[in-house]
């Protein structure tokens, strides 16, 4: 026992303070009690002098011995007097935590005395987690009880450290707490003021604790298994968390708030992300994005970690489906939280997060029209951002660039929406395959990728090879089903559009193929990874990789359909959406081979391709 604990140091307060401390230890368990509520209500008037040895006293009740022979009565079916003793002891014991509490909060204790007192309280906390509906009814209401752990927990974790992450089950305990207070209503009454300094404890907490997260990442399958489930529950707990301090974007950000935000940071750190590889996309089915956004605005430039909360938001906003957080960045005010400040914010790391974002993440999402959409309402207050003090001369090209391929995607949309662009889809009988209106056309009821102008149709497909297919297609549904409808539908516009707008980019490509590879079917590969339209015609077999059946699947119809790859951004990796695109005929690939094989084969050839694409284009145009 250290020193300052010992009941000797009662000795060294005044009179009638000691008599009082004594009368206490020499009381009943239920009197007992009572005095030391009423001593944990006068800790603040009592001179600091005198209260650190006043410890003794609440530390003496707290002795861990009577735990086992408590936990023995409750196994048994106790008697009213064993229930009596019960709650009282219960009720003497969380007055002594409640004052104990009082006095650090007012005192300097000696590390070596927090470190004994903590042996004694962490057991108590423990059992009186583990045993609250077991345990008689105390009247302690559950949001006092759970505060009083938080705050007791977050300040020995702050001057003890490790020892306390170590002790089993205190992370159970802390995610039990937090879940609890996130369902409290936050007010301004004093159970509101309460819960928010319980919750800034949480959070003040786990950000001492985030190395050893980070060594231990199964302390947070503990922290999940205390709120209620597993480790799945904690991103709606960690939105939760961010959206009940900072509500919305022009909420006051004091100090405390600012400490209490940044406690959620390391949930968000790669850790966690490879440990638990789903953690991430839940957080961006609970909403992370928005929320990020909004505690985006609402810092000022100076509040602590901003520079990490907008990197966090960045990386956030990549992952899959990128387009869809996006889109929801947008709305919660991507645009304002940039331009908040002209003071030259954006300096250091934040820049090269920056460049990211405009020159990669943003751009790539052009092509989507749910995002679109919102990018046209969220620019619409462009004129009054002064983009020249807020961004490097780096990144001021890069935002103008986005502008530029933004204005040039408007446009297409507004084609595509008025009508003038249309998306015609193909008719997969190959005895068929004509074109026709969204309307005229619907989808196999299995695999829900290939599409009939008719039921006639279906069936001759069907007889002849797509009830070999049609399962195995199934499977691959997902890769497509993360688009809506309309932003597939906008895809093959966009497809059509560009082909119609780079036809001669795409003649010269065909015959580069045919003079490279002239046994070989070609695919045309549109890629929209960092935005702007890139072409190039490939061989169908080198993507069987990518898209193994879809390839196979398009070799055995002999290049009589010609497909397009979308090469896009879903999440941090490339992806490829495969679209059949029209019916070319064999006669388009014999006469372009014919033709490559009829060019001089003097080296020149491909140094001189632009002269031979009018032929190329007359081929094209037979289609």
């Amino acid at each position: 026992m250290h020193a300052s604990l010992k009941l000797s140091n009662l000795s060294r307060l005044p009179f009638s303070l000691k008599n009082r401390a004594r009368g206490v230890l020499s009381a009943s368990l239920e009197q007992a009690a009572q005095d030391v509520k009423k001593f944990c209500t006068d800790v603040p008037t009592i001179s600091s002098d005198n209260r650190p040895f006043l410890l003794p006293v609440f530390y003496t009740f707290l002795d861990p011995l009577q735990i086992p022979a408590t936990v023995d009565q409750l196994r048994s079916t106790p008697t009213a007097s064993q229930t009596d003793v019960i709650r009282n002891r219960v009720l003497l014991t969380f007055y002594s935590l409640q004052s104990i509490q009082a006095i650090l909060a007012l005192d300097s204790i000696s590390l070596q005395a927090l470190s004994a007192l903590w042996a004694c309280i962490w057991p108590w906390i423990s059992f009186l987690d583990g045993y609250s509906d077991n345990l008689p009814e105390c009247n302690i209401p559950a949001t006092t009880k759970l505060s009083t752990f938080a705050t007791l927990i977050n300040f020995f974790a702050n001057h003890v450290g490790k020892e306390i992450f170590s002790s089993p089950g205190v992370f159970a305990v802390v995610g039990r707490t937090w879940a609890h207070l996130l369902t409290c209503y936050k007010s301004n009454d004093d159970a509101g003021i309460i819960v928010d300094e319980a919750l800034s404890d949480i959070s003040q907490f786990i950000t001492q604790a985030a190395e050893h997260i980070r060594k231990h990442p199964d302390s947070l399958d503990d922290l999940g298994k205390g709120a209620g489930g597993l480790v799945s529950r904690l991103p709606s707990m960690v939105v939760s968390h961010l959206r009940h301090f900072i509500p919305h974007s022009d909420t006051v950000v004091t100090k405390d708030i600012a400490t209490t935000v940044c406690g959620m940071v390391p949930f968000f750190f790669e850790d966690v992300q490879k440990h638990f590889p789903a953690f991430s996309r839940a957080l961006l089915s609970c909403g992370a994005v928005p929320a990020l956004i909004t505690v985006l605005r609402a810092f000022g430039p100076d509040q602590m970690l901003v520079e990490q909360i907008f990197a966090l938001s960045v990386v956030h906003i990549s992952y899959f489906p990128r387009h869809k957080s996006i889109t929801e960045a947008l709305r919660a005010g991507l645009f304002p939280a940039l331009f908040s400040y002209n003071t030259g914010r954006w300096k250091g790391a934040a820049v090269l997060w920056l460049k990211n974002l405009l020159s990669r993440i943003l751009p790539g999402s052009t092509i989507y029209r749910s995002t679109l959409v919102q990018l046209r309402l969220s620019l619409a207050e462009r004129d009054s951002w002064d983009a020249a003090s807020t961004f490097t001369t780096d990144n001021l090209s890069d935002w103008n660039a986005f502008l530029e391929l933004a204005n040039s995607r408007f446009q297409i949309l507004n084609d595509y929406d008025s009508g003038i662009l249309k998306a015609p889809k193909m008719c997969n009988n190959m005895q068929c395959m004509a074109l026709y209106s969204d309307d005229d056309i619907q989808a196999c009821g299995g695999c829900r990728l290939f599409r009939y102008c008719s039921k006639d149709c279906q069936l001759t497909d069907w007889r002849n090879d797509h009830r070999w297919v049609c399962a195995p297609l199934s499977s691959h549904r997902n890769d497509y089903s993360t688009n809506s409808a309309r932003d597939k539908s906008f895809l093959r516009a966009l497809l059509h559009h560009d082909y119609d707008t780079h036809r001669e980019i795409i003649a010269r490509e065909y015959l580069r193929f045919a003079l490279e590879g002239p046994n070989l079917l070609p695919v045309l590969v549109f890629g929209y990874i960092h935005g702007a339209c890139s072409i190039e015609v490939d061989p169908l077999t080198l993507l069987i990789n990518t898209l193994d059946f879809e390839a196979a699947l398009a070799v055995t119809r002999d290049g009589r359909i010609q497909y397009q790859i979308m090469a896009v951004m879903n999440g941090e990796k490339p992806s490829c959406l495969l679209f059949p695109f029209r019916e070319v005929g064999r006669n388009f690939w014999e006469e372009l081979r014919a033709y490559a094989a009829s060019l001089p084969l003097d080296g020149n050839a491909l140094g001189r391709l632009d002269e031979y694409l009018p032929v190329v284009l007359e081929l094209m145009q037979r289609e």
